[in-house]
């Protein structure tokens, strides 16, 4: 059974760092040396109490008042979905590949199209067909 990050800052007894260890040790953060570590987000919630949520009320991610990333606008702007307009014409793939839009693997002789930033797309994130 999944304990929440509310449940986890409440058994810490509000103390940041503890709260971070029993995130660490529930698997709900990454720290150096994790698998994964490396490509993970550098904006997850910090622990400290912030100015843009009152400590009474917890955002809709369920993390203590003031932590969450995303809340508090401390977190990573999300990339602008580019326009299907600006990307290359449909034509099939002679080689395998990967997604610059999902990551996901295609074969050749998959449908794919430029992306336009130098990477290719697969049907499902290339748009309009």
């Amino acid at each position: 059974m999944s304990v929440s990050p509310y449940e986890l800052w409440v058994q810490a007894g509000e103390d940041p760092d503890r709260y971070r260890e029993l995130l660490h040790e529930h698997g709900l953060i990454l720290r150096p040396g994790d698998e994964g570590y490396e490509q993970g987000s550098r904006t997850l919630p910090c622990g400290w109490p912030g100015p843009s949520k009152p400590a009474a009320e917890w955002c809709i991610h369920d993390l203590p008042p003031g932590t969450c990333s995303v809340c508090t606008g401390r977190g990573e702007e999300k990339p602008q979905r580019p326009d299907p307009a600006d990307f290359g014409p449909w034509f099939t793939g002679r080689y395998p590949g990967k997604c610059a839009g999902c990551g996901e693997q295609w074969p050749a002789g998959d449908r794919i199209r430029a992306d336009g930033a130098g990477g290719y797309l697969c049907e499902t994130c290339g748009g309009e067909t």
